[in-house]
C-alpha cells in the first residue's frame, strides 16, 4: 500500500534546515568511524546499521563527549519531533503503516555497488523490517538473498536510510510498531548489460 504524501505526513518530516544541520555535524563522526576502532565510533557504527533510537540514546548516555555525540543528539531530536507529530494526529481506528514516497526507497541501478557492476550482478533481495512508531525503518534484516553479498548488504543499508512510512495505528489511533517486507530488484540499464533479466524495482504486496 502507497500513501500519498499527505498534509499530516508531511507535517511530521524534518525540515531541510534541521537536515542540513544534521549534515554538518554528521560529516566529521562519518569520517572518524570509517575506520576507527573505537568504542564510541564502534557504538555509532552499530547504531546506524541498526537505526533503533534506543541505540542512539544508548551512546548518548556512554560516551557524551564523543564525536558522534552531536550528531545522535539531533538524530534522536529529529526522530523524537516526529513521532510527537504522528502521535498529535490520530487517525479513525487501526491502520497498517504505508511507504511515504517510493515503495523501492529509491534504490536503483545508480546504486550499485562498483564490483557487482562490473561482473553484471543481477538479482533480487528481500528485506524484513521494523517499523517504528516515528515512521522510520529499524532493524533491517535480509530474508532472501540476491545471491551476491555486496547487493543485499546495500539494500538493507539504503533502505534504511531512505525508507519513510506513516506508521501503523492501533485501535485508539496511536502511532505503534509494526513489520514490512520488501523485494529491492537490482538490474543494469540496457545499455550494461543487454537485456536485464529483472524489471525495474518494485514492492511487493503486504508481507
Amino acid at each position: 500500500m502507497i500513501l500519498i504524501l499527505s498534509a499530516m505526513a508531511a507535517a511530521a518530516l524534518p525540515a531541510k534546515a534541521e537536515l542540513k544541520a544534521y549534515a554538518q555535524v554528521l560529516a566529521p563522526c562519518q569520517k572518524a568511524a570509517l575506520h576507527g576502532q573505537a568504542p564510541d565510533l564502534q557504538a555509532w557504527r552499530a547504531a546506524q546499521q541498526g537505526n533503533r533510537l534506543d541505540d542512539f540514546r544508548a551512546l548518548l548516555t556512554s560516551y557524551p563527549a564523543s564525536l558522534c555525540a552531536a550528531p545522535a543528539k539531533q538524530w534522536v531530536a529529529m526522530r523524537e519531533e516526529m513521532l510527537t507529530a504522528y502521535a498529535a494526529t490520530s487517525d479513525k481506528g487501526a491502520t497498517p503503516a504505508s511507504v511515504i514516497g517510493d515503495p523501492a526507497f529509491g534504490i536503483s541501478y545508480e546504486d550499485y555497488p562498483r564490483g557487482a557492476w562490473a561482473r553484471h550482478d543481477e538479482g533480487a533481495t528481500r528485506i524484513v523490517y521494523e517499523i517504528a512508531p516515528d515512521g522510520m525503518m529499524e532493524n533491517c534484516q535480509i530474508a532472501e538473498s540476491s545471491g551476491y553479498k555486496d547487493l543485499d548488504i546495500v539494500a538493507c543499508r539504503l533502505a534504511t536510510q531512505r525508507a519513510r512510512f506513516a506508521p501503523a495505528r492501533d485501535g485508539a489511533g496511536a502511532p505503534i510498531r509494526s513489520r514490512g517486507a520488501r523485494v529491492i530488484r537490482w538490474s543494469l540499464p540496457p545499455f550494461v548489460a543487454g537485456v536485464s533479466r529483472f524489471a525495474p524495482n518494485t514492492a511487493d504486496g503486504p508481507p
